[in-house]
């Protein structure tokens, strides 16, 4: 839509026609031609008969006034107007085509419906009428075209359609993808992971330089990935680690087994400006082998577990000397 002062016009094209309005105005002017005078002498006998109406040379002006004011009127009613006071005191960053970028790799899985539910919000905002675009930084095997023109409510089902994947986002990816596609958005909304994860800053500055940019970025608290696993014979060691290292926060890992059920249990200690912890499991090595994987506690996203399988075990081995034969 188009804004003509307090109006939004749905098809302004239309205004166009108001420029034939004069020729208008001069066919309605027209009179007809002159009657031509022929000698009728039985005609004398109307003399003395006064007329009881009298019919004007030429049309009163304001009758010509409201038959233009009509045709005006009616070109205006083909622009679809719509009275809409707010309209014009709408800002730049409002209107125009809005890109939805979201971060859909395993590390959003935590606050994924806060992500969601932000991405949504910004649809509310700005002119309904204008385009929306997706652009996902986690790859997929069929990965929507930022080009591509979705209606609002459409928009709106698809994100509440998407799932966060099992692997991490590649924001280089994403950014290349949207520069493939020779689109230019007039404003960008970013939902972030609060990650900031590889090249996550200029990730941000490469999208600023678009369009104007607006981040939402969820925060992330305890841990969040498992990093690495020591075992030895009868005893696992889990390194967990955190986005943010502020506070003291106490987190656990359990040991589970193929069916879910628990083996074991052991803490995660993080100290104040610590981002890494360390699990400690004594498990016996009978009960390790039955062990499946590592799950942080009341975290969810692929980073949080740990498949556990015979690779991963130690186990004890022996070398055996015959001894010199004489």
């Amino acid at each position: 839509m188009t804004a003509l002062g307090p109006f939004l016009l749905g098809a302004p094209w239309a205004l166009a026609a108001l420029a034939a309005l004069p020729l208008i105005w001069w066919i309605l002017r027209a009179t007809p031609p002159a009657p031509r005078h022929a000698e009728l002498p039985s005609m004398q006998l109307l003399d003395g008969i006064e007329p009881q109406e009298e019919t004007p040379a030429r049309t009163p002006w304001w009758v010509w006034l409201i038959r233009t004011l009509a045709v005006a009127a009616a070109i205006l009613g083909l622009s679809q107007p719509v009275y809409a006071p707010g309209a014009q005191t709408e800002t730049a960053e409002g209107t125009g085509s809005l890109l939805i970028v979201v971060d859909n790799g395993w590390s959003s899985a935590p606050r994924w419906p806060d992500l969601i539910n932000a991405a949504t919000a910004t649809l509310d905002s700005g002119n309904r009428d204008a385009p929306v675009h997706l652009l996902l930084t986690a790859p997929q095997q069929f990965n929507p075209d930022p080009a591509e023109r979705i209606s609002r409510a459409d928009m709106a089902k698809r994100l509440a359609s998407l799932r966060p994947q099992a692997w991490a986002p590649d924001r280089a990816d994403a950014l290349a993808r949207l520069r493939d596609s020779t689109f230019t958005p007039d404003r960008i909304f970013w939902a972030s992971d609060g990650l900031e994860g590889r090249n996550g800053q200029r990730f941000a500055q490469e999208l600023s330089s678009i369009a104007p940019l607006t981040v939402y970025a969820a925060a992330p608290t305890g841990p969040v990935v498992i990093s690495s696993i020591r075992s030895q014979t009868d005893s696992v060691s889990v390194t967990a680690r955190r986005a943010d290292a502020r506070g003291v926060t106490t987190g656990y890992v359990s040991a589970l087994t193929i069916d879910g059920s628990a083996l074991a249990t052991a803490p995660l200690d993080f100290a104040d400006g610590q981002s890494e912890a360390v699990a400690e499991f004594t498990i016996p090595a009978a009960a390790l082998a039955r062990v499946a994987r590592f799950n942080v506690t009341g975290q969810q996203g692929a980073g949080t577990v740990w498949l556990w399988d015979s690779a991963d075990r130690s186990r004890r081995v022996g070398l055996v000397d015959a001894g010199a034969s004489a």
